[in-house]
């Protein structure tokens, strides 16, 4: 029996039996999770990833030959039949699959490693599962060396903003109208507004939440800030929302769209929308 593989209180956890990888996985690499494959692929394992989720199609360096499964409804037979040497799984799956049978679990059981990755919430959380994935991968170094990288880009943004002296608030807007959704504290996105000196107007919440036309009218955001991917222009379109005219953002046209996955996406990349939220909120402080 292999081994499956969690993250528990910051810890590595090793179920079962058998050593962590030593690099290349005969059999192949299979990646469910947009995060977990943008940092597989950076770690070097582009050429050995057979199969990934249908939302990490984008990712450059992926081959354009693989199986792609719907985290939603996974079809375990396939996963099997493809004889993977590992499968590396966001624990998201565990959540989807909570009332039924999870076929995580059967692989397990059949003897396939499956490394189980947890999603996480902070920026010291982000470093955990770059170390659990490369420790699992055998590319320590290499992990660390990701982690120095984001560790050099956050302080130096962190340098630029303690020299702020006037904080702007900002609402950032990750769904639009009819379900519109924003975020509060204990979450990453908010880490990160905090890290570039901004107020989010949401703090005194926990967690993912919906909210109204009337609360953001209220709040009057010195600036908008929307991470929307699906609309051709997220930024005219809340500039011209009945009464969002009189807010100072849209007056001032301090209405801006953050890359998708930079602020979808829990891992390294999260440095890329550091830096773009810095360059809206303080475009004095920071450039693009």
């Amino acid at each position: 029996m292999k081994k499956l593989i969690v993250l528990l209180a910051g810890l590595f956890v090793f179920a079962a039996c058998g050593a962590a990888g030593s690099g290349g996985q005969q059999g192949g690499i299979v990646s469910l999770g947009p995060v977990i494959t943008e940092i597989l692929v950076d770690l070097g394992f582009a050429d050995e990833i057979i199969a990934t989720d249908t939302f990490s199609t984008d990712i450059p360096g992926l081959s354009g030959d693989l199986t792609l499964f719907d985290m939603m409804a996974l079809d375990g037979e396939t996963l099997m039949a493809l004889s993977p040497g590992i499968v590396f799984e966001s624990d998201i799956i565990s959540d989807i699959f909570a009332d039924e049978i999870n076929p995580m679990t059967l692989l397990a059981e059949a003897g396939v490693t499956v490394a189980r990755v947890p999603t996480a919430t902070t920026v010291d959380e982000i470093y955990d599962v770059i170390r659990l994935i490369a420790a699992t991968m055998g590319v320590e170094a290499r992990g660390e060396e990701i982690i120095a990288n984001m560790v050099a880009e956050i302080a130096e943004i962190e340098a630029v903003a303690s020299g702020i002296t006037h904080h702007r608030t900002v609402y950032f807007e990750i769904s639009p109208a009819p379900m519109t959704f924003s975020f509060g504290s204990g979450t990453f996105l908010n880490e990160l507004l905090t890290l570039v000196g901004g107020v989010n107007v949401f703090a005194d919440h926990d967690g993912w939440i919906s909210v109204s036309d009337e609360f953001i009218l209220a709040a009057n955001p010195d600036v908008i800030l929307t991470n929307e991917g699906f609309m051709p222009d997220p930024v005219s379109e809340i500039a011209s929302r009945p009464g969002w005219n009189g807010l100072d953002a849209v007056a001032a046209g301090r209405v801006y769209q953050i890359d998708t996955n930079a602020t979808s996406r829990a891992n390294h990349n999260v440095v890329i929308a550091l830096r773009q939220m810095a360059a809206a909120i303080y475009p004095e402080y920071f450039t693009p």
